[in-house]
């Protein structure tokens, strides 16, 4: 029962894992794509302001702001995700990852130990 909990437990922390990198991934190409269309929409501003289309010109400038609005966006929500990473990897080395390394490190002198203990025992037998 117990082997079942920690194969199910292992195969939902790489779901997790594999669900972190594609949002991440999802994250920088969502911003890349924003700025992307922002560029175009000025262009295309551009070329009809010089046609003198002046109500294509103005909705092209309205797009372009929009991308860019939407690509300011996405840092803002990006540097964010980055500070919480920081905070949480500082939380999980600080509470757990240090306090287990110190029981296995405790364990293992433990070891140590018991099996020179087991060695002055066998010398004085």
């Amino acid at each position: 029962m117990d082997r079942v909990k920690y194969f199910r437990d292992r195969s939902a922390l790489h779901r997790a894992r594999e669900e972190k990198e594609i949002l991440e991934c999802e994250m920088v190409r969502t911003k890349r794509s924003f700025v992307v269309m922002k560029e175009s929409w000025s262009e295309h501003g551009k070329r009809e302001k010089e046609k003198s289309a002046v109500a294509s010109a103005a909705y092209a400038s309205k797009q372009a702001e929009m991308y860019a609005r939407l690509a300011r966006d996405a840092q803002v929500v990006q540097e964010k995700a980055e500070k919480k990473q920081v905070v949480y990897q500082q939380w999980y080395t600080n509470f757990i990852y240090t306090p287990l390394f110190e029981l296995i490190r405790l364990f293992s002198f433990m070891q140590d130990g018991i099996s020179t203990l087991n060695q002055s025992v066998d010398i004085m037998l």
